[in-house]
């Protein structure tokens, strides 16, 4: 397994995996999870002062080349906590964004009386008729507390189905 210190860190190392060692007091750096998934470490930085690092990117500026300097990590399975260099590739953010399985789901765009409008199979469907990605993703996964975005109710079509099999009575109701 390879090691290297921290670029402007030198007291602290990352191993290929993403390990974080602190090297002053001989052991582990703690790893928490963020909200969002992401594993990060806290560095002491002096005066009683610490800074908070995203491990897949303290293993992606050690480990990986980034000859076009582009800005972002990917995850290539899409584990926010799978930090091995060879789950990581540097990209920039329409990659990051549009990358895997997560924008391939089916989803369906409501007007505001629950009138189909359009079913779509990817994000890059209603992308291209003018809609964007941050705004249908914020509405499909209630990013707001709710569904809408420009007016229009957007659900995933898996939710939808999931919604009408448990409400007793409704296919009856439907078919009448």
């Amino acid at each position: 397994m390879k090691i290297k210190r921290i670029e402007n860190y030198e007291r602290y190392t990352i191993s290929e995996d993403g390990q974080v060692f602190d090297t002053k007091k001989n052991r582990p750096c703690k790893q928490s999870t963020q909200t969002n998934g992401y594993k990060q470490v806290s560095f002491n930085i002096g005066d009683g002062k610490r800074k908070h690092f995203l491990v897949h990117r303290l293993v992606g500026q050690a480990f990986i080349p980034n000859p076009e300097n582009l800005p972002e990590i990917n995850h290539i399975d899409e584990d926010k906590t799978h930090n091995h260099k060879r789950n990581l590739e540097w990209c920039d953010r329409v990659h990051n964004t549009n990358h895997g399985t997560r924008n391939q789901k089916a989803f369906v765009q409501f007007d505001s009386e629950l009138n189909e409008i359009a079913r779509y199979s990817h994000l890059d469907d209603a992308v291209k008729e003018g809609f964007t990605n941050a705004g249908i993703s914020m509405a499909l996964n209630k990013t707001r507390g709710h569904h809408r975005y420009m007016g229009f109710i957007w659900r995933y079509e898996a939710e939808l189905e999931a919604t009408f099999e448990y409400v007793p009575g409704l296919n009856e109701l439907m078919a009448a």
